[in-house]
Formats: C-alpha cells, structure tokens, sequence
C-alpha cells in the first residue's frame, strides 16, 4: 500500500478508532501534519515518497503518535525509531 492510498478510513483503523468515536476533521489535521513531517524530513514530495511502500508504516505511525499525544506536554522524547529509519532511508540531499 503506498501513502496515496491510505484514506482517513484506512488510517482510522491502524488507530482502532470506531465511527462516531473521533471527530474525521480532527483526523484529517492529522494526517496532514503526518504528511508534512515526512516531506520536510526527507526533502520529498508526497508525489515522490508514494514510490516507496515502507514509507506508508511509518505515516500510519506518525499519525498515531500525532493522534495520541494530542496535548502540550508528551512523556516521550525524540522520533520513533521505526519511523526515524524508514524515512532516512529516503532522505534526499542530506548524509546521516
């Protein structure tokens, strides 16, 4: 599955999130959000980045990570691991 063909519905259910349980706006500013952290990380366009199948796990688990830390203030420190590895295998112009 590539990051064009994940809907809020597709994304709704990687959240285990039930109809009428989430507001779809709110979910949509999430998945927007998602989708500008992965361009301004690997320097790609969205165009670009739906070559790449794995890129799709790691939008699911940014947009979980942005749905469920909603508030000011977050225990966790730093990018997820998975989703920090996946997108630096894509990252253009830069060396890590």
């Amino acid at each position: 599955m590539t990051l064009s063909q994940l809907d809020g519905g597709t994304v709704a259910g990687f959240l285990r999130l039930e109809e009428g349980d989430y507001n779809p706006s709110e979910l949509e500013l999430v998945m927007a959000a998602a989708r500008g952290y992965m361009t301004s990380y690997t320097h790609l366009t969205a165009e670009e980045l739906d070559k790449y199948e794995d890129v799709a796990v790691a939008y699911l688990v940014l947009c979980q990570a942005m749905y469920d830390n909603r508030s000011l203030t977050v225990e966790e420190k730093g990018v997820n691991p998975v989703v920090q590895s996946i997108l630096n295998f894509h990252v253009r112009g830069l060396a890590l």
